[in-house]
């Protein structure tokens, strides 16, 4: 659990000399300090659980909460996210498909695991359910 609700990243290489000091473009661009942040995203209620770049295009970052969604955020522009809304619990996690850009999946604490597609809907594609009964019984 990463315990926060936004969370910051730096985009575009440090000194070649491998230094933490920002470049002076980082500068220019919000990067301050040692620590060579560029921006800082807010999009969640509650702490963010998991982050998860997209191996496929890398300027999509998905993000899920103990708030109950998955948001996904184009760096690109940093605009408003897209917000992914079903769990009936805390998600504690999401990953991309590695081969399909807008396919990604997520579990959360209600035993649901969802299937979703960017840009077709910002509700499950498809939803699996374990009922915990079942899992208390198998054990």
């Amino acid at each position: 659990e990463l315990g926060f609700s936004s969370f910051s990243f730096v985009v575009g290489p440090y000194k070649g000399d491998g230094s933490t000091e920002p470049t002076a473009a980082q500068r220019a661009n919000g990067g301050s300090g040692g620590n060579g942040c560029l921006a800082t995203i807010y999009g969640h209620k509650s702490d963010v659980t998991t982050v998860a770049w997209n191996p496929v295009n890398g300027n999509w970052l998905l993000s899920a909460s103990k708030d109950q969604t998955i948001r996904c955020f184009d760096i690109r522009s940093l605009r408003e996210p897209i917000s992914f809304v079903g769990h009936d619990k805390e998600v504690n996690t999401a990953a991309w498909h590695p081969q399909h850009e807008r396919l990604f999946a997520s579990g959360a604490n209600d035993g649901s695991l969802g299937f979703w597609q960017v840009g077709s809907s910002d509700r499950f594609q498809q939803r699996l359910r374990i009922d915990e009964s079942e899992l208390d019984r198998n054990q």
